[in-house]
């Protein structure tokens, strides 16, 4: 096998299943080893890989602020392709009526989508899927007509007069609400 040398095994024949040490770079095989596979370490960097989806959300597991594992939400990668294939057949469709007939249903859309996928730590999915859903909405707008219908700063002070909601978090925490665990 190999010595011991402050704690790290050396290698010290070509077949050796140990640690390569060569000064400050520690390159090892010990990561297979039983006893690394038992370890907290591991047992904690494999449970973070672990997730799966249910009701539109994949659950994770992630590190929270102090450092401990905990369960995080997020929309799924599945739900949000979903969800820009239906807004992009809506925008597609419906583009062709007045801007204020369709402000509306736009509001509705996404306020909908901030109340259900709203929740604490997934902040990011739903600026993606804002500035996506309007990214689509700014291309099938000036694809009305053969003339550019908006620039992108004009589309964003139509936005602004349509009173469009900015994504947010929408989830009340149950410390907020006044109720005791």
């Amino acid at each position: 096998m190999g010595e011991k040398n402050n704690g790290i095994l050396e290698k010290t024949s070509p077949n050796s299943p140990f640690i390569i040490h060569h000064s400050s770079l520690i390159i090892s095989s010990i990561y297979t080893s039983p006893k690394f596979l038992r370890s907290p370490f591991f047992q904690t960097a494999k449970l973070l890989r672990e997730t799966f989806d249910f009701l539109g959300f994949e659950f994770r597991w992630d590190l929270t602020r102090e450092g401990r594992p905990g369960v995080f939400k997020r929309t799924s990668k599945k739900k949000l392709k979903a969800s820009l294939a239906n807004f992009t057949q809506w925008a597609k469709s419906s583009l062709r009526r007045k801007v204020k007939k369709w402000g509306k249903t736009l509001r509705a859309k996404f306020q909908g989508y901030w109340n259900y996928f709203g929740v604490r730590g997934n902040f990011k999915s739903l600026e993606m899927f804002y500035w996506r859903s309007l990214r689509i909405l700014f291309k099938w707008m000036n694809r009305r007509s053969s003339r550019r219908s908006y620039t992108w700063d004009g589309f964003q002070d139509m936005l602004k007069a349509l009173k469009i909601p900015e994504p947010r978090i929408t989830e009340v925490s149950v410390l907020s609400m006044g109720i005791s665990q």
